[in-house]
């Protein structure tokens, strides 16, 4: 038995996501095959009485790295979910408010870290100056987490492949790919609304990676048709919340952030979920909806049609035209029951690698012991 501790982001309860889903499941998981598991967003616990620690999350590296370094430093080996894409290749640079957009992705406290690593510092919060990493931008950061790692694991082979040719030192043999997995929201007695009724559903933060500025162009094509954006304005991204603003027609309504418990009762009024994101791994909420046997539409990009293969209507994110004629296409989709989708990406099964991953961390553990 192993004793781990998994950690995120400092502020995952306050702004989950799809990492915190993941996250849980896979603590729920290891507990279940017989690990002690806790949980930590702190940046330097001690961890003296871990095996192991687990780290989610390289699109916001600077906490990573200060929980990558604290377990370096107390000789604990760590297991990295990427959870990663890189932004610059996968949004256009025709983008609105690109590069600045992509910018504000960062969180605020990130360019503090920032500032401090493009003069070779790194330094933890009451902790001394870490000057010896030398680290000058993010790319170095996320280069020097992946190389510390004991273990790397994907949400998906593209993502594997992604990481290969976006970090050229890290080595493939070290990189393990666990799907992520999905929860129905929808109840057996519930039933997807008739087409003359419903409408679509986009569900996320209201920011640039998530597209909706090209959806609600998409939809002045589709006037009779309503689009319900379900999500808050993601952080610095008040200006993109703007623009989706003024260009969304009187057939787009607006609904803040809920509790996830509660997406099961947009789930039930949605005739389509609509995710054109110009990245996703693959997108949790599309993941529900094609449970539920919702039709979807998706962007066609590697992660995505690497888990909806045939049952996903596919756009462009980068074009509003590609995105209504999806929509379209959606609409002559028959409503299915998600029945074998939910089975194919059960958590338990598709976390069933993890078995292995820890067997083999548990072996070196007793190796190191002998």
């Amino acid at each position: 038995m192993l004793n781990v501790l998994i950690q995120n982001r400092q502020d995952t309860r306050q702004n989950p996501g799809g990492d915190t889903i993941q996250m849980d499941h896979t603590a729920r998981f290891l507990r279940r095959i017989g690990c002690k598991v806790d949980v930590s967003f702190d940046l330097t616990p001690d961890l003296g009485a871990y095996d192991v620690v687990h780290l989610f999350n390289l699109m916001r590296p600077f906490e990573t790295l200060m929980q990558a370094e604290n377990a370096r430093r107390q000789g604990k080996p760590y297991v990295l979910n990427t959870i990663y894409w890189d932004l610059r290749a996968a949004i256009p640079r025709r983008a609105h408010g690109f590069p600045h957009s992509l910018l504000r992705m960062l969180p605020a406290s990130a360019w503090t870290w920032l500032d401090r690593a493009r003069l070779g510092i790194v330094q933890a919060p009451g902790k001394d100056t870490c000057r010896s990493l030398n680290l000058r931008d993010i790319r170095e950061i996320q280069t020097h987490i992946l190389k510390g790692a004991r273990l790397m694991i994907a949400n998906s082979h593209a993502e594997k492949q992604h990481l290969a040719e976006c970090f050229k030192d890290i080595r493939l043999d070290r990189i393990r790919v666990v799907m992520n997995g999905v929860t129905p929201v929808l109840l057996p007695n519930d039933r997807p609304v008739s087409r003359g009724d419903g409408n679509f559903l986009c569900a996320g933060a209201i920011g640039l990676r998530k597209n909706q500025l090209n959806a609600v162009r998409a939809f002045r094509q589709l006037p009779q048709e309503t689009l319900v954006l379900l999500g808050q304005t993601a952080p610095g991204h008040q200006r993109y919340r703007r623009a989706v603003e003024q260009a969304a027609g009187p057939n787009v309504e607006f609904c803040d952030r809920i509790p996830h418990e509660e997406v099961r009762e947009f789930m039930k009024q949605a005739k389509v979920y609509i995710q054109p994101s110009y990245i996703e791994t693959p997108g949790l909420a599309a993941m529900e909806a094609a449970a539920a046997g919702i039709p979807i539409v998706v962007s066609d990009v590697r992660p995505v049609r690497e888990y909806f293969g045939s049952i996903a209507c596919y756009c462009d994110p980068a074009s509003p035209d590609s995105i209504a004629e999806a929509s379209r296409q959606a609409l002559e989709r028959d409503a299915g029951d998600g029945a074998e989708f939910a089975r194919r990406f059960d958590w338990d099964s598709v976390l069933e690698p993890l078995e292995s991953i820890y067997a083999e961390l548990g072996a070196e553990r007793l190796a190191v012991g002998a």
